[in-house]
Formats: C-alpha cells, sequence, structure tokens
C-alpha cells in the first residue's frame, strides 16, 4: 500500500473510533478500538498544509496531523519551550517519531506510532485524546494534577469556557506558582499565533460546551472542555518555565482560521481587551510576590 502523508480533511465523531464504553479515562493500548480504516483523499490545500512528513516534528504539529488525517482534536501537553528549553529546536524533548500514514492506518495505530519511542504517552479523557510527555522535570510544578477545579458551564462558547477554567486553576494554584495566562485564541500548528488573524468565529460562538464538572482535576477539566465541545478545537497547555507562566491555547479548526480576517496589529491587541483574555488572572499570594511575570 501506498504511503499518503497528504490527506483529505474529515470531521468523523470520536465516539464512532471508540469502543463503545471504553471512551473515559482509558490509558493507551486498551483505550482505543482499531478503528475502521479511513479512505485518506488527496488533500487539495497541498503537503505543506498538511503538516504530515516522514521526518521529526514539533510536537505542536500533532494536532494539525490529527485533524488532517481523522478529523478529531486534542488535548495537548507540551513541556517548557522557548527560551527556557534546555537545548536548540529541533530538540528531543519537542519532537515525536515520524509516521508513515498509509491508507490504511487506524487513529490507534497513528497514535501508537508517534508515542513509539516512549518519552509521550497518549489516554482518552472524558472522550478528549490527550497526549502529554510521560515524564517532566521534577522542579516543575504540574497545575494540570495540582489543582482541582469546579467548573459549570452551560451553551458556553470555547473562549468562556477556557477563560472559566483558567480563573478556577489560578483561583487554586499552589503557592509559589504563576498560574496559568491564555494564549491568543488563534493558536496555529506548532505552537506559533497568528498575530494578523482576528479569532475564529467557531471560538466565540455560544452553545459550544455545556458541563457540569465538580472536585476534578485541571487535566480532567481540560479534556472535558475538549470533549464536549460541539466545535472543532484542539487545546495546547505549556508549562511554566523559571521565566514564562504557563499557557493555554485554543486552536481552531483550518478551515476556521483562514475564514478569520486579517487584522492589524493594533486591531489584534484592541481585540485581545475586548475578549478579557487577562480576566483569569488573580492578584499573587505574599508567597509569589517577587517571583516576576514577563506575560
Amino acid at each position: 500500500m501506498a504511503r499518503r502523508s497528504i490527506c483529505a480533511l474529515r470531521m468523523p465523531c470520536l465516539a464512532a473510533l471508540l469502543l463503545a464504553g471504553a471512551c473515559l479515562a482509558a490509558v493507551g493500548e486498551a483505550s482505543m478500538q482499531d478503528a475502521d480504516p479511513l479512505e485518506l483523499l488527496p488533500n487539495p490545500d497541498g503537503f505543506r498544509e498538511a503538516n504530515v512528513q516522514d521526518g521529526r516534528q514539533d510536537i505542536g504539529f500533532i494536532p494539525a496531523n490529527l485533524e488532517a488525517l481523522y478529523g478529531v482534536g486534542c488535548v495537548l501537553e507540551i513541556p517548557i519551550i522557548g527560551n527556557d528549553r534546555p537545548e536548540p529546536f529541533p530538540s528531543r524533548e519537542l519532537d515525536y517519531a515520524p509516521f508513515e500514514a498509509t491508507e490504511t492506518t487506524t487513529l490507534r495505530e497513528f497514535l501508537d506510532g508517534i508515542c513509539s519511542e516512549g518519552r509521550l504517552q497518549w489516554e482518552i479523557v472524558h472522550n478528549a485524546i490527550h497526549i502529554r510527555p510521560t515524564s517532566m522535570p521534577d522542579e516543575v510544578e504540574n497545575l494540570l494534577d495540582s489543582v482541582r477545579v469546579s467548573i459549570s458551564l452551560r451553551d458556553a462558547s470555547l473562549l468562556e469556557a477556557i477563560k472559566a477554567w483558567a480563573l478556577e486553576v489560578n483561583r487554586n494554584r499552589p503557592a509559589g506558582t504563576r498560574g496559568v495566562r491564555i494564549h491568543h485564541p488563534s493558536v496555529v500548528a506548532g505552537g506559533g499565533m497568528r498575530p494578523d488573524r482576528a479569532t475564529a468565529a467557531s471560538l466565540t460562538r455560544p452553545g459550544a460546551v455545556t458541563l457540569d464538572l465538580t472536585d476534578a482535576t485541571a487535566r480532567e477539566a481540560l479534556c472535558a472542555i475538549q470533549g464536549a465541545s460541539t466545535e472543532w478545537v484542539a487545546i495546547r497547555y505549556r508549562h511554566e518555565g523559571p521565566s514564562t507562566p504557563a499557557s493555554v491555547g485554543l486552536l481552531p479548526s483550518r478551515a476556521e482560521l483562514r475564514a478569520a480576517p486579517q487584522v492589524s496589529i493594533e486591531e489584534r491587541i484592541a481585540l485581545n481587551a475586548e475578549e478579557d483574555l487577562d480576566s483569569v488572572l488573580v492578584e499573587p499570594t505574599a508567597e509569589t510576590d517577587g517571583e516576576g511575570d514577563d506575560g
């Protein structure tokens, strides 16, 4: 069977790719069925748009590949990046095993393939595909596991949902941590941002998320938002580093991002203020004073 690195966008429901009753909080190989092979057609947008290639890639491209190959989103937890990463890109801390997708490659096979080196793992949490490192530095406070939150949402937009989540995390964060910020909503493949685009309509459309969670970990709640969303979305969480706070970003579908109108930097700054992204921040405790926060 010939390899297909370029494939059409499809949007099947994740539930159709999972075993009935086995999609919540299941881990690794036992968590997902061997889904029926998808018919992968040539991608009219071209190879580069699909972001599927044989070589090693930044793990930030995983959501784009999942969308292009299988039409599903995910929650991606990534280690410290940017100026705080231990070595320059490409880094084995930041990339994943190359995987050749063919016409018969199942979603499970793809996930197992990119996690085959043992540095990443995948699981299904609240009907969301969750991909994360198998280990993190001991000195990093993992807010996804150490913070517990309660969230009740009724017909919220994705942006409203992620703001509610981040506010709960910051209210309950451990002393000595900076908490979490929200990135410009339109995070693109690879983790970069598009400051020349207005927020994708799918991220502000009402009715995307209805959810009730009590005393859940921040990890469970973040996955529950993605798993409950009626809009296609991937969510990226980046850990706090020595000079950066933790951050969360929303990745809309490629079609939604393309449809978002172009804006100037000044207009983008105004949109950020209008969307009140900083409303999730809370006053630092005495223990966090002097820590610094460069945003």
